[in-house]
């Protein structure tokens, strides 16, 4: 395929391996975050909850939500033996104090914070309650909750009790405070033998590497058989951006690789701030931008052939490629708008997309010449995420 790109706009093949492994060191130090919270010695119990508010007294809850349990006191009952009782949010919301409430056959709602879990869970204990319910107060990943000290033998709790998220919580407290009435029925929720989730994540990075593997060789191919080609004497200044189009990693390159997102995740790790956070969402927004403008160029060059070579000079830039200019609005929108919505339930559909059109950019750009320098970064990258993950945590 032709390279339309000049030296403002052509991709430095080092920026790309930066992106690349930016991109690695994210994907595993979440692993990492997640895999340090869940420190139960028994296996994390997940909860369905189902809710029925208002006067509603049908068998239909009239919405549910998800949770997991904690790793101290009982067990979340199975689904036929689970009953449904009336949720009640508990005074002081923190559950920090004991409860002058007589909690008796309800369930309680209580707010994360002020103190750790396990008193909590005995305050609503002490008042009668036969469950308790916190409200996680982070807006981040839900995760099993410990005893105090990490030590769960002594501390007699005998009621079960179930994290779930801010969202979610702060509609029920809502309905509570409106003087409606909830009721609630919890019990075990087995995951399923196949996750949905993880056949669309394999769906997705297979497809990807597949487009990206189709893109390379129909590019091959069309440079193998001479179409396209710009004779010497119609040189046009996008043609600068040709060289060094291609990154190629050697062995050396390759274990710096591993070093170097070594390093990142270790800052990542002691470091992580709100600021780092928002500059790493900066760089997946620039990123994903090129990376759609690499997407949209190839569909507009296979439907507009002869328009390909089209461009423009502007002033204080240089030469701009048509195809550029037509899809720099559409591309910038996506990834701004995604910024913009990334808290919502559906942003996971604009950070795909922004995520997919990188990866399809960074495998167009970096190549493995051989098996051996393939197996060797394969190995690194392997013995990389046993170490981070397993070893570490």
């Amino acid at each position: 395929m032709a390279n339309l790109r000049t030296k403002v706009f052509s991709r430095s093949p080092w920026s790309c391996w930066a992106i690349a492994t930016t991109l690695l060191v994210i994907a595993t130090w979440a692993r990492l975050s997640d895999a340090e919270r869940a420190e139960c010695d028994v296996s994390v119990q997940l909860v369905s909850i189902q809710i029925w508010r208002g006067e509603d007294d049908s068998s239909r809850p009239s919405s549910k939500i998800m949770g997991i349990a904690s790793c101290y006191g009982s067990k979340v009952e199975k689904q036929p033996n689970a009953s449904k009782l009336p949720l009640v949010a508990i005074e002081p919301f923190n559950a920090c104090n004991e409860s002058n409430q007589q909690l008796g056959g309800h369930i309680v709602l209580a707010m994360r914070g002020g103190c750790n879990f396990a008193e909590k869970t005995l305050n609503a204990q002490r008042a009668g309650a036969q469950a308790l319910v916190i409200v996680d107060n982070t807006g981040g990943k839900l995760f099993p909750m410990n005893g105090k000290n990490g030590s769960d033998s002594d501390l007699g709790i005998t009621i079960a009790s179930v994290l779930i998220s801010k969202k979610d919580g702060m509609s029920l407290k809502s309905s509570l405070d409106g003087g409606g009435a909830v009721a609630v029925k919890m019990f075990e929720s087995k995951p399923a033998l196949v996750d949905p989730a993880e056949i669309i994540l394999w769906s997705i990075a297979v497809t990807t590497v597949v487009l990206a593997s189709m893109w390379s060789a129909a590019r091959d191919r069309k440079a193998y058989h001479g179409y396209g080609k710009i004779k010497p004497q119609e040189e046009n200044p996008q043609q600068e951006g040709n060289k060094g189009q291609v990154f190629e990693i050697n062995m050396t390159s390759a274990v710096m690789f591993i070093v170097m997102a070594s390093v990142m995740l270790l800052v990542l790790f002691y470091f992580m701030s709100k600021s780092f956070y928002i500059f790493l969402v900066v760089l997946l927004c620039f990123g994903g931008f090129e990376g759609l403008q690499l997407c949209f160029h190839g569909i507009l060059q296979s439907w507009l052939p002869d328009k390909s070579q089209l461009g423009f000079e502007v002033p204080w830039i240089g030469w701009v490629p048509l195809f550029w200019l037509m899809t720099a609005p559409l591309s910038a929108g996506i990834a701004v708008v995604w910024a913009v919505y990334r808290q919502s339930s559906l942003a996971w559909v604009g950070q795909d997309i922004l995520g997919i059109s990188l990866m399809l950019s960074v495998l167009q750009t970096i190549r493995l010449p051989n098996i051996k320098v393939s197996t060797l970064l394969l190995s690194l990258a392997f013995f990389y995420d046993i170490f981070w993950v397993v070893v570490v945590m």
